[in-house]
């Protein structure tokens, strides 16, 4: 069955991002990322597309789809294009902070990945919402903890 997958990675504060880069690279959440996210598809805001660099536009080896209220493009379009590709992959929501949080506000995933850094972070400007996030699943469980640097919890709808 195909799903729609919220996946992130955030500091113990929430925070994602500060100044339109990632406020945490971590070469096992880059590596778990990159597992879970190759031959599926991607969607992301204008922000987190215009904060990839230039060798990784578009992701390699995934569909990208940006929402962009410039180019009009809705999560509706987005959905029902993915839906009827015709592929058989699953649709992984990479960000950012807005972009979440629509998702989360239409009930529209079926799981989520989030790789929660044992750490704070207090120069940020974009944080996931991860209190809607436990509002809205019904179980959660630890798939990955390292000691006391990180752990990847698998949530589901």
């Amino acid at each position: 069955m195909r799903k729609i997958i919220l996946i992130a990675c955030m500091s113990k504060n929430k925070a994602i991002g500060n100044k339109g880069n990632l406020v945490i690279n971590l070469k096992g959440d880059m590596q778990f990322f990159k597992e879970k996210t190759i031959s599926h598809s991607v969607v992301m805001g204008r922000k987190t597309w215009d904060s990839l660099p230039k060798k990784h536009k578009p992701l390699p080896y995934r569909t990208n789809y940006v929402l962009s209220k410039k180019e009009n493009s809705t999560i509706d379009k987005v959905v029902t294009d993915w839906k009827n590709s015709g592929r058989n992959d699953n649709l992984y929501v990479i960000g950012g902070e807005e972009i979440y949080n629509k998702f989360l506000d239409l009930n529209l995933f079926d799981e989520a990945y989030i790789t929660t850094v044992n750490q704070h972070i207090f120069e940020a400007d974009t944080y996931f919402p991860y209190q809607k996030l436990l509002s809205k699943t019904k179980s959660m469980k630890i798939i990955e903890s390292i000691k006391d640097r990180y752990s990847i919890i698998k949530f589901y709808s």
